[in-house]
């Protein structure tokens, strides 16, 4: 008789696989697995171990949000027009002084333009939040609001189009960018808007067309820059609202007094705000450096440029420098210094101050709009949090101040499995789950990694301790270690929630790694697009894949294994501390992080208490009483007590310490974590990591095993254990001995021990985590001082030494 394996559900990798006939059962199913991973090994979805290999195609690494990329435009039935959605950003500035108030504030009586407008085929996420970012002159907070859909004439598209360019490519000077109309990555318009008010008194936003057109009319289309206007003296009064550019008048006989013709300064691409009139002529001194004698501003361009100044009488324009700094995540302490300008050699740009400034921040605007579309799709493809709620809008504040979550009560609640608590997430929560440390900003994941991390080693060493009865220690961990793996998170996390695709790794450079609406970067290769672009003009939606080849790597989040799963761990803490237990194991379900152990879902044991009794055909000895006296705790069932202070060389039918130090040390570790996470917001997660790993390493537990006197009731029948816990304890008792050498003659069984002791409480108490830690934290609380005082000296080491390096630089 012949054997013959199959596999079936390999249908997603169009494999069937199928083992050689053979006379041994096992053989056969051997042979059967052979052929499956061969292929698939092959293919390199399998490394060198036959492990899944983390997927990486190329649109993981360019975050833009699908509502934002190209799609096929749905038009009118006649064609004539296209359906946009009309979000206002509103920005609202708090100014560092007076004289800034009045940036973005000033009013368009001309035009009415209120702010600027983002215009997009798909709807963005509902109830974007508030946020704040941070111009040179103050705090700003920005809200993007829907205002409703717009039918737009596909005539003015051309217009709303070239806008696009002006405004990225000729007002902000972005670097290392190109407008292309032939191939469109981001499909949507920033456009300028103004405030109608209705037949029925409400007011709306409508795309400001005349002002769109004016601008048009100061475009060179030749030289694709603006047409410059000059002013005389006479022309200027405040309060102003011009942007200045230092410009000289070339080839007189090619203007025209509606528009004269200037070139920029070929030494100059700065521009200036004026702010008012100055006392000052051409005849007064520049600030003098100090290796120089002060020149006169007439002098200074007489020899710099070769110009004169024809009226020596006009009074300078006081004027402030625009800084091409896009990057306003951060608040800047940088300098904003007056400067003086002669009007006759200025240009006056098309834009409005107010406008162009507003224009300056749009960059990390639209860099925050696009990360909250980001967290939104991620959001929508978790269903454990889909189906609970939307995320609602946050303190604009907390996208800076680096202050995550601050639980009421006892984060040890959220541990309860027969509860599932209603919390409720924000957009900051979400964002900080898909931002790493090396994004520099001023919120991460690595918080909620910590968090998450524990959690999951607490729920994987629960599940396998139940599901896994028979199974020894060791080999509960090595599975244990398998599946809590960086690797293992990163795949499953891959697979069911595409996550590459939004964890940012990278610090957000405007001038190189972003790219606007209908531009490209310079160095897009354009090996992808078509030979005939008809796909393009008729709007069907282009390759996505292919596109993201050509696009240059600096414009790329480039991602390691540990990258998704540190992201996929804040995922973890983020439900765990909002939802509690439930939510946290159903999104492990979802992942299905046991796929590759078990069939069973982690639900199927973990939504009710362990039943694990221990071996109560044991004789109980009376010293237990003793023992049970120094931990302060009597225990109901006995047996557990006895399993946790047996050795392996004494084991009874195969109960020792071990499985329940398997379960003791992850226990403690999310103990540790819950007490102190909350408690210390102030520490940085590294500084929490510190902590964490000072109380529950083994030198720690293996000190308090020896100051409870546990070590005196281990039951062993080894003879080197018993030298063991003698060297110990003289070496514990002993008053001559540091403390280094205590920690040498202190084994690893000790702290073993002390962790099954943990996890016999644990059990006996029916899982209540607040009488655990009740009896247990007593225990710990000599080393959490010892910690804190070492963290307030090395702190007042690290204030005194910035006092110092102040103090040198001031020198």
């Amino acid at each position: 008789m012949y054997f013959i394996s199959k596999i079936v559900g390999l249908e997603e990798f169009q494999l069937e696989p199928q083992g050689i006939p053979s006379p041994q059962k096992a053989f056969a199913q051997l042979s059967c697995l052979l052929a499956a991973v061969t292929p698939l090994h092959n293919t390199a979805k399998l490394d060198e171990r036959l492990y899944p290999v983390l997927e990486q195609r190329p649109s993981h690494s360019l975050k833009i949000p699908e509502c934002l990329l190209h799609q096929q435009h749905h038009t009118s039935s006649a064609g004539e027009t296209v359906t946009l959605h009309v979000y206002s950003i509103s920005i609202s500035l708090v100014p560092d002084s007076d004289e800034f108030k009045e940036c973005f504030g000033r009013c368009y009586s001309d035009h009415r333009i209120q702010c600027y407008g983002l215009l997009t085929h798909l709807p963005l996420p509902p109830h974007l939040p508030m946020f704040d970012i941070f111009p040179r002159y103050g705090t700003a907070t920005v809200q993007v609001r829907c205002e409703g859909t717009i039918e737009v004439d596909l005539k003015r598209m051309p217009l709303y189009r070239w806008f696009q360019e002006a405004l990225f490519t000729h007002v902000l000077s972005l670097e290392n960018i190109t407008y292309r109309h032939d191939i469109i990555i981001k499909d949507y318009l920033i456009l300028p808007l103004c405030k109608v008010i209705e037949q029925d008194q409400r007011c709306c936003y409508r795309i400001a067309n005349p002002f769109l057109l004016e601008l048009y009319h100061k475009w060179d289309t030749n030289k694709r820059n603006w047409k410059y206007k000059t002013l005389s003296g006479g022309d200027i009064s405040e309060p102003l609202d011009m942007i200045l550019v230092q410009t000289y008048r070339f080839g007189s006989q090619t203007n025209t007094e509606e528009c004269p013709s200037y070139e920029v300064m070929s030494n100059s691409q700065a521009v200036f705000i004026a702010t008012g009139v100055s006392d000052e002529t051409p005849d007064s001194y520049l600030r003098p450096r100090e290796s120089e004698q002060g020149v006169t501003f007439r002098e200074y361009f007489r020899e710099k440029y070769n110009l004169e100044v024809s009226n020596p009488d006009a009074p300078l324009i006081r004027v402030r420098h625009i800084s091409k700094k896009y990057n306003m995540l951060w608040k800047r302490s940088d300098a904003i210094r007056a400067d003086f300008l002669i009007l006759e050699f200025c240009g006056v740009h098309p834009f409005p101050a107010s406008l162009f400034n507003q224009a300056t921040c749009l960059v990390t605007i639209l860099w925050r709009v696009e990360t909250f579309a980001l967290t939104h799709e991620l959001f929508a493809r978790i269903p454990p949090l889909r189906d609970r709620q939307v995320p609602t809008a946050s303190d604009p504040a907390r996208l800076h101040l680096n202050q995550y979550f601050v639980e009421e009560g006892h984060l040890r609640d959220r541990l309860r499995r027969d509860e599932e608590y209603t919390g409720s997430i924000c957009w900051m929560d979400l964002l900080q789950c898909i931002t790493t440390k090396g994004c520099q900003e001023s919120f991460d994941l690595e918080r909620l990694e910590f968090l998450g991390d524990s959690f999951l080693k607490y729920v994987t060493s629960l599940f396998l301790f139940q599901a896994m009865p028979g199974h020894s220690e060791g080999d509960l961990t090595a599975i244990k270690s398998r599946v809590v793996g960086n690797k293992n998170l990163a795949v499953q996390a891959t697979r069911y929630l595409d996550l590459p695709r939004y964890v940012m790794t990278k610090v957000f450079y405007p001038k190189k790694q972003w790219f606007p609406p209908y531009h490209l970067p310079t160095d897009f290769r354009d090996t992808s697009i078509p030979s005939d672009d008809s796909t393009i003009a008729t709007g069907i939606k282009f390759q996505w894949e292919e596109y993201c080849k050509d696009i240059p790597t600096d414009y790329k989040h480039p991602y390691q294994v540990k990258d998704i799963a540190d992201a996929c761990e804040a995922l973890i803490g983020l439900c765990f501390s909002k939802y509690g237990f439930r939510v946290a194991v159903e999104f492990l379900d979802y992942i299905d992080l046991m796929g590759n152990v078990k069939t069973y879902l982690l639900v199927d044991f973990l939504y009710t208490p362990c039943s694990y009794k221990g071996n109560n055909s044991r004789l109980i000895p009376e010293t237990l009483a003793q023992l049970e006296e120094k931990l302060g705790y009597s225990f109901r069932n006995p047996a557990l007590l006895l399993e946790a202070v047996t050795h392996s060389s004494a084991h009874v039918e195969g109960t020792s310490y071990q499985r329940l130090e398997f379960l003791g040390d992850a226990l403690l570790d999310i103990l540790v974590v819950c007490h102190i996470y909350p408690l210390h917001t102030d520490f940085q997660p590294g500084q929490l990591s510190d902590l964490k790993s000072f109380l529950v390493r083994n030198t720690t537990l293996g000190r308090i095993c020896l100051q409870l006197g546990i070590h005196t009731h281990i039951i062993h029948w080894s003879e080197s254990v018993k030298k063991k816990t003698a060297a110990a304890a003289r070496g514990f008792v002993s008053e001559m001995q540091s403390k280094e050498d205590i920690d040498q003659t202190i084994d690893k069984m000790f702290g073993d021990v002390v962790e099954s002791v943990i996890g016999a409480m644990y059990l006996d108490m029916e899982e209540d985590f607040d009488r655990v830690w009740s009896v247990v934290f007593p225990w710990f609380q000599e080393y959490y001082d010892m910690f804190a005082m070492q963290m307030t000296a090395e702190e007042e080491k690290r204030k005194k030494y910035r006092l110092r390096l102040c103090v040198d630089t001031t020198a």
